[in-house]
């Protein structure tokens, strides 16, 4: 996610991935962003916020997740995600195309 519209005015930007705990497989990733004045939330209310998303996605509860909070700036939105289960480290991949 990129912020173009009126960067200057945001207060606060956060990223919740949520993953398998088991494998590190990323089952959503979640934006949070405030603007200077605004009321930020912390991160319990993101996890939930993005754990709602992430079901709302998938049409069905998804059972044991994990929440990795990372700062958005430093994560390639281009990037393939995966979380280390041990570390618990995010993990940037390049997307390979595969030729058909």
């Amino acid at each position: 996610m990129e912020i173009q519209n009126r960067p200057e005015e945001i207060e606060n930007w956060d990223l919740v991935v949520v993953y398998d705990p088991e494998d590190g497989r990323v089952v959503h990733t979640h934006h949070t962003v405030t603007w200077r004045g605004g009321e930020h939330p912390g991160q319990e209310e993101q996890e939930r916020t993005a754990s709602e998303h992430a079901e709302a996605e998938a049409g069905a509860e998804l059972g044991r997740v994990a929440f990795l909070h990372a700062d958005p700036r430093e994560v390639d939105p281009e990037a393939f995600l995966r979380v280390d289960p041990e570390t618990r480290s995010l993990i940037t991949e390049p997307i390979v195309e595969s030729r058909a």
